[in-house]
C-alpha cells in the first residue's frame, strides 16, 4: 500500500504527496500524539508541544509572524513520515530527500514556500533553543556545550494531548487569517453531536464534531460562529424570546423552531415535575420525546 491513512481519512501518499491533501487538522492531531526524544524523556512531552513552544520563543524574539509560522510548522511532515533518531537518519539519505520535499511543500502550501536563509536560519535557532532546554528540564543533560539564548520561560510539562493539538490549531489559525480570507461558521445540533457548516471566500466545508468546544477551538479566528439555539432560557410568559421573535419571520415554517422550557424546570430532573414547572410559567408543558414546549 503506497498511501497512509491520516486522522481525517484522508488517503495520503507520503512518496508523492498533493498539496490537497495536507491538512492542518492531521498535523496537529499527529504531532499532538507523537513524542520528542523517541520517548525517552522522563514523561510525555509532544512534537506539537515543542512547536508551539518554538512558535512562542520566536513570538518573544520579535520575528516576523512568517518565521513564528515556520516555527510552528518545522517539524510537520514528521505527522506523515514520523521520525527517525539522529544517528539512524544519517545513515539514510533517502529520508532527508523524502522529509525535505515534504516539508517544502508543507510550507508552499501555507504561505512560506519563498522563506528566505535569513528566515530559515532563525526557525533553525528557536528549534535548536528549545531542545536544548527541553533536554536540561527532561533529561537534565545538556546536548550543547555552549547554552543558546532564552528570551522566555517555556512550559515543558505533561500536557493533555487534545489541550495541545486545539493550542496548535488556534495559534495556526490566528497566524494565518489574512491568507484565509472571511470565514463564517453556522453551528447546529445534530444526531450524535455537532454539524458545522464553515463558509470561506473559496466555498464551503461540512464536518460533525463531538463538541461545541472542538468547533470554537478549530475555528477561533473566523469572523463568526453562529450557534443555531435559542439563547437564553424564558423565566415568565412575557419575556421577549429569540424563538418567538424568529417566527414571525418564517412564514409557513413557524414548526422548525421550538420553544424552550422555562429556566425554572431545566433544573429539575423529574419530567413530570418540569412539565407542571413549565406549564406554571409558560402556561404549556413540555413533550416527554424531545423535551421542547408543547
Amino acid at each position: 500500500m503506497s498511501y497512509i491513512l491520516t486522522y481525517t481519512k484522508t488517503k495520503f501518499y507520503p512518496l508523492q504527496p498533493v498539496s490537497a491533501d495536507i491538512k492542518i487538522e492531521d498535523i496537529a492531531h499527529s504531532l499532538s500524539l507523537m513524542t520528542r526524544a523517541n520517548g525517552h524523556f522522563k514523561h510525555f512531552y509532544s512534537v506539537a508541544q515543542h512547536a508551539i513552544n518554538c512558535y512562542k520563543e520566536a513570538k518573544s524574539r520579535g520575528c516576523s509572524e512568517r518565521v513564528q509560522l515556520g516555527c510552528l510548522l518545522h517539524d510537520a511532515s514528521e505527522s506523515y513520515i514520523s521520525d527517525l533518531t539522529r544517528p539512524v537518519k544519517g545513515q539514510l539519505s533517502e529520508y532527508f530527500t523524502i522529509e525535505e520535499k515534504l516539508q517544502r511543500l508543507i510550507y508552499e502550501k501555507y504561505g512560506l514556500g519563498d522563506l528566505t536563509e535569513e528566515e530559515k536560519h532563525r526557525i533553525k535557532d528557536v528549534d535548536d533553543a528549545l531542545l536544548y532546554f527541553e533536554f536540561i528540564e527532561l533529561m537534565g543533560i545538556p546536548v550543547f556545550d555552549t547554552p543558546p539564548e532564552k528570551y522566555m520561560e517555556h512550559d515543558f510539562s505533561q500536557r493533555d494531548f487534545a489541550n495541545v493539538e486545539s493550542e496548535f490549531i488556534y495559534i495556526f489559525n490566528r497566524l494565518t487569517q489574512e491568507q484565509r480570507g472571511f470565514s463564517s461558521v453556522g453551528i447546529d445540533g445534530c444526531r450524535g453531536g455537532w454539524i458545522a457548516v464553515n463558509i470561506t471566500d473559496a466555498g464551503f466545508e461540512v464536518e460533525m464534531y463531538k463538541s461545541v468546544e472542538e468547533i470554537c477551538s478549530k475555528y477561533a479566528d473566523s469572523d463568526s460562529l453562529l450557534v443555531d439555539m435559542p439563547i437564553g432560557l424564558p423565566e415568565h410568559v412575557k419575556d421577549i424570546r429569540p424563538d418567538s421573535e424568529a417566527r414571525t419571520y418564517l412564514s409557513g415554517r413557524t414548526s422548525c423552531i421550538f420553544n424552550t422550557p422555562c429556566r425554572q424546570a431545566v433544573y429539575e430532573e423529574d419530567y413530570f415535575k418540569a412539565s407542571q414547572i413549565n406549564k406554571h410559567y409558560m402556561g404549556k408543558g413540555l413533550s416527554e420525546i424531545t423535551g421542547d414546549v408543547s
